[in-house]
């Protein structure tokens, strides 16, 4: 009777062991998928905004100019500025219920509270969230490089008109509202497998950086058509030029294709890299400062791409034009992110905590639990 007692204690500490590893998963999973959903709508409602004003513009400009449509935009701005002192004013309105109900919460909460964490923490820093760190630059990089620097300039050398910006920008941010929308149903659809959250977020993101290489690519061929490249680069004159002029036209929607391609990445990357982040960190008290740590090094990176974009625009400019400088922008920007692509890859292969591995032990456990529940029903037998 004793051994059959000890037998049940043991099958159920390891039952409850089980069980809570798999409510940790679960509520991970639960956690990432709400702040994928949240990420999603915020996109989703900026997105929107993004693309009404753009529609806006672009019918100002016709109508009125560029110049008054510039100076039209700072109406926005003025009023979003009032907009925050009438919230600050009703944030003081209502402090006084907000502070009562905060002392009461800290406390309940002041024996669990350890005060701040310390900054060497930021230091140990998860491999996972260091591939999502590396995406996350990389793809922020490709989409404002091109939606600031690049696109006003292909579209140009592509003979768009410039009245006809402000329509394509619609068309582009009405692109990142769906593909927004459509981030926590896609991630549904991809999750069906045997993946675990890690491993699903690291393979959304690899494929995010293929379909912005490719966009590139399309981006390439745009300038290579617009500008005639390979007779003023590589001295081909007659097969470039007759391909240029037979594709001349192509290279307008060749330039709209690349686009609207990487306005989809945008809005998908968005809600994805913000609940992979928020995801990966399980510590409350440093979730807030790891996003903090993530837009600086975005904005490094934007900055650092910025001057290295500037630098091969102007050797190319002065090479053949500026066609030729724009075709070698985009191509860097490609081969870019397909590097990048290809280093996550790898890495997560040859890392311990890899999407492979991962998937790997997930079938693993899979296999063992017939077995460990045979033994079970042994040991109570």
């Amino acid at each position: 009777t004793l051994r059959r007692y000890r037998g049940a204690i043991d099958s159920e500490s390891d039952s409850n062991e089980k069980d809570g590893e798999d409510d940790g998963k679960r509520e991970s999973l639960c956690v990432t998928g709400e702040c994928l959903s949240v990420e999603s709508v915020h996109v989703f409602a900026s997105s929107v905004s993004e693309s009404a004003s753009s529609a806006l513009g672009g019918a100002l400009a016709e109508q009125v100019g560029l110049r008054a449509t510039v100076a039209a935009s700072s109406v926005p701005f003025l009023a979003g500025a009032a907009l925050c002192l009438f919230l600050d004013e009703a944030g003081e309105a209502d402090g006084g219920k907000d502070s009562v109900e905060l002392a009461k919460g800290e406390k309940k909460s002041s024996s669990a509270s350890e005060g701040p964490p310390d900054f060497r923490s930021l230091l140990r820093i998860p491999p996972n969230l260091r591939r999502i760190f590396m995406a996350g630059i990389a793809i922020n990089c490709g989409t404002y490089l091109a939606s600031t620097a690049i696109n006003p300039l292909l579209w140009t050398a592509a003979g768009v008109r410039p009245m006809h910006f402000g329509w394509i920008g619609a068309c582009s941010n009405a692109v990142s509202a769906g593909s927004a929308l459509a981030a926590p149903i896609l991630r549904r659809l991809v999750s069906r497998g045997s993946l675990s959250s890690e491993s699903l977020t690291e393979r959304l993101l690899v494929s995010l950086l293929v379909i912005s290489s490719s966009a590139y690519v399309l981006l390439t061929m745009a300038a290579w058509a617009a500008g005639d490249v390979g007779s003023k680069v590589l001295g081909i004159s007659a097969v470039s030029f007759s391909w240029a002029e037979s594709n001349s036209g192509a290279s307008p929607i060749l330039a709209v294709a690349g686009a609207l391609l990487l306005s989809a990445v945008r809005g998908l990357a968005w809600p994805v890299l913000g609940a992979a982040v928020n995801g990966a960190v399980s510590d409350n008290s440093l979730r807030a400062t790891f996003l903090s740590v993530f837009a600086a090094l975005v904005k490094v990176g934007l900055v650092g791409a910025g001057f290295v974009l500037g630098l091969v625009l102007e050797k190319g400019s002065e090479r053949g034009g500026d066609s030729v400088g724009l075709c070698g922008a985009c191509g860097l920007c490609s081969a870019s992110l397909a590097i990048v692509a290809m280093f996550m890859v790898v890495e997560a292969i040859v890392s311990p905590h890899g999407f492979a591995k991962q998937s790997d032990t997930n079938k693993h456990q899979e296999g063992k639990e017939p077995h460990s529940s045979s033994s079970k029903k042994e040991k109570e037998i």
